[in-house]
């Protein structure tokens, strides 16, 4: 059987994003004070290193004096965290946070481009071992990811988005130093509303993490996903890797 707990976590003005809407990397905070929660009360979740998070995003979260419940369901090697809300009778699950433990895995990397950005790490993203936190790796590959799509795609074209998915699969430690680590994005997957790009962190033929994000069309009026125009798509494709 499974072990389930829940915990109620406060939220903060400065979860939100420009949309008002709880930022990405924040459900990860929410679903890292459960399980801190947890520890605390003497119980140990897995002793073994992760091997991949993937956050899933279901509906926009808007700030609230209600806290939101983390309801945490451990079951073998994967630990899924649901983010709800509670005004109403059953919580509607806004986010789902799933950490698979075991030995890390080495990605399939394609071929790259050479088109690398610069990835810097701050001291605020280390955790008490010393190295880049889970929610640190997260902030590093998304500050890539974006300043990628900012500098080689055609803003002016394609439309807003919003993040569908996020998985993290770290290689190797990240470090904190001064000088920033490299970083290299592409595209694997198009849709008709929906695209997919990776993100890798470190050296292509030694990574140090990667991410796979899929971003989704949103139109902002109605709060709902949109398909692509034909020239986003035509964007989007130039970049298929």
């Amino acid at each position: 059987m499974p072990e389930i707990w829940t915990h109620e976590v406060p939220m903060r003005w400065g979860d939100l994003d420009i949309l008002n809407h709880v930022t990405n990397v924040v459900y990860l905070d929410y679903a890292a004070e459960a399980q801190a929660v947890r520890r605390r009360d003497g119980h140990q979740i897995d002793h073994r290193p992760v091997r991949e998070v993937t956050v899933t995003y279901l509906r926009p979260t808007a700030l609230s004096r209600r806290p939101l419940l983390v309801r945490s369901s451990l079951d073998g090697d994967e630990l899924t965290q649901e983010i709800c809300t509670t005004s109403h009778d059953e919580p509607a699950v806004h986010a789902r946070v799933v950490t698979t433990y075991g030995a890390p895995a080495m990605p399939l990397i394609p071929s790259l481009d050479g088109h690398a950005v610069a990835a810097s790490v701050r001291v605020s993203d280390l955790d008490a071992t010393g190295a880049v936190s889970l929610i640190g790796q997260f902030r590093v590959a998304q500050e890539a990811r974006v300043l990628h799509v900012g500098t080689q795609m055609e803003r002016g074209v394609l439309g807003q988005v919003v993040v569908g998915t996020i998985s993290l699969q770290p290689v190797a430690p990240l470090a904190w130093r001064p000088e920033p680590y490299e970083a290299h994005s592409w595209i694997s997957r198009v849709g008709t509303g929906s695209f997919t790009i990776n993100t890798l962190v470190g050296d292509p033929s030694a990574p140090v993490l990667v991410t796979r994000t899929t971003l989704v069309g949103f139109d902002s009026a109605t709060q709902t996903a949109r398909p692509f125009t034909d020239p986003e798509r035509r964007i989007v494709l130039d970049h298929l890797r």
